[in-house]
């Protein structure tokens, strides 16, 4: 479970960088290359981030042996539960294979959304 200390400091990474990706102990993954895919079904939107909510991600991030991603979009707080691989092909399966729109480009900090993969 995450300690105040650890909250406060993870709200304010987000505040200031727009989203996080966390190991499930908490700590702040810097990775510098490579993708990250949501699983099918973990997905959650909230007005605001929650101090119970991410201690529940984070244990679903270990019972899973995944990472939590948080991250901020037009006024809401999104949760998943995330994969990570450093190949694009591997992550472009993952993605279409749990449903998803996009999965995230690590080194160049953007969605590579599937349908417009799918038409180049």
């Amino acid at each position: 479970m995450l300690s105040i200390r650890q909250y406060k400091t993870i709200k304010n990474y987000i505040k200031t960088n727009g989203g996080i990706t966390l190991s499930s102990d908490g700590s702040i993954l810097l990775k510098t290359s490579g993708y990250y895919v949501s699983r099918s079904g973990y997905e959650l939107k909230q007005k605001r981030l929650s101090y119970f909510t991410l201690n529940k991600y984070l244990r679903l991030a270990k019972q899973n042996y995944c990472f939590t991603g948080l991250w901020l979009d037009s006024g809401f707080i999104y949760y998943d539960i995330s994969e990570y691989t450093e190949s694009d092909y591997l992550a472009f399966r993952l993605a279409i294979e749990n449903k998803q729109q996009a999965y995230f480009d690590i080194f160049n900090n953007k969605s590579v959304y599937i349908d417009k993969a799918v038409k180049e």
